[in-house]
């Protein structure tokens, strides 16, 4: 009876043991795989806010790959500065032509005179209107002696107290108001300048046009690029996303494996290594794929927090509808080094420095103008 009592005993002290063993075991295994089960629980709210994101089609804009290059065209900045650059250069180009066309400039003044030349002259009378004793000299020779006597010591003595310069108030620098008219009318005959300045000013011209071609073709190739990596950034998080469903399956058969002794422990720690290795693919798969999609808004003036979805497929080039001058930019295109745009852009600084040299020459010689 005792033999069999400390057995009992034993027995159930040794179940006690085990019991407690198993509770510190599956203690230690829950504290260990938290932060695992908290990064799944993380992964599992985003993908499901991320489909409710994806899954409302209304709000979202559609946008294929011909609408892209039809929106960057208007959108980028860089071909508006280009654009402003042509305007700049073609108005720099009619004021160097302007020097071989006539030249006329007109005035008007108007002077108001406060103080003549004849004020200290004039008395308190008015001097230009003859006194009311004064007559006219008469040369009549029936009249008599005495009187034509007379006449004379009149006028005489009207001319003494007269003003000796009232025949000069009428000119003009003796007016108390003044106006006056100039027009002037001149024409270049010979000037070595004006042939390197034109010259100058053309190559200027054709830098700027040259410069917006490039710009063209450069947001044609970043629009292209951005649009299908932004594309192939969704594949890739599509695929990233399938994997880790697959793992998280094929961990799940594994443990259901394991628990009725189908499969060693060494097979189901291999599924949960392949689970979590691929989590952090996942996450970076959609970091890139934010990027590619807001470097794509950037370039083409979008709202960043806007929904987009991109129609064109992987390897789709029939839909593509560039613009008319995306697509004469492309028919025109030569790949060899002289039709390049820098090698084009160098030849014109070349012959804009040989205008500058004109011009510097050019003030040697003597200008002809009529």
């Amino acid at each position: 009876m005792r033999r069999a009592a400390r057995r009992g005993a034993g027995i159930v002290g040794m179940g006690s043991t085990l019991s407690v063993t198993a509770r510190q075991r599956i203690t230690g295994e829950f504290f260990r795989r938290a932060p695992v089960l908290m990064m799944s629980v993380l992964l599992l709210s985003t993908a499901s806010l991320s489909r409710a994101s994806a899954q409302v089609p209304d709000s979202a804009m559609h946008l294929s790959l011909g609408d892209a290059l039809n929106r960057a065209e208007h959108a980028s900045e860089a071909i508006g500065i280009a654009r402003a650059g042509i305007q700049r250069a073609r108005g720099q180009q009619a004021q160097a032509r302007s020097g071989y066309f006539p030249q006329i400039n007109g005035s008007a003044t108007y002077t108001r005179t406060i103080r003549s030349q004849f004020s200290s002259l004039q008395s308190g009378t008015d001097t230009t209107t003859p006194a009311p004793g004064c007559r006219p000299f008469s040369p009549d020779p029936g009249l008599p002696v005495g009187e034509r006597v007379d006449s004379l010591e009149s006028a005489l003595q009207c001319l003494s107290n007269a003003d000796p310069f009232t025949a000069f108030r009428n000119l003009p620098f003796g007016r108390e108001h003044q106006y006056n008219l100039g027009l002037s009318l001149s024409q270049t005959i010979f000037d070595r300048r004006l042939g390197g300045q034109t010259k100058t000013a053309s190559a200027a011209r054709q830098i700027a046009e040259i410069g917006l071609d490039a710009q063209q073709a450069q947001v044609v190739v970043d629009v292209t690029a951005a649009y299908y990596d932004a594309i192939l950034s969704d594949r890739l998080l599509g695929i990233a996303e399938s994997t880790l469903e697959q793992a998280e399956r094929t961990l799940h058969d594994v443990r259901a494996a394991k628990e009725v002794g189908n499969q060693p422990e060494f097979e189901l720690l291999r599924a949960q290594v392949t689970r979590d290795n691929q989590r952090p693919l996942v996450i970076q798969r959609r970091t890139n794929r934010d990027l590619a999609y807001l470097r794509l808004k950037q370039l083409l003036d979008l709202p960043l927090t806007a929904p987009l979805t991109l129609t064109t497929e992987l390897g789709d080039t029939t839909r593509i509808a560039p613009p008319p001058s995306v697509t004469e930019l492309v028919e025109a295109a030569d790949t060899s080094v002289d039709s390049r745009a820098p090698v084009r852009q160098a030849s014109e600084v070349v012959r804009g420095a040989e205008g500058r040299q004109q011009v510097a020459s050019g003030q040697q010689l003597p200008a002809l103008r009529l």
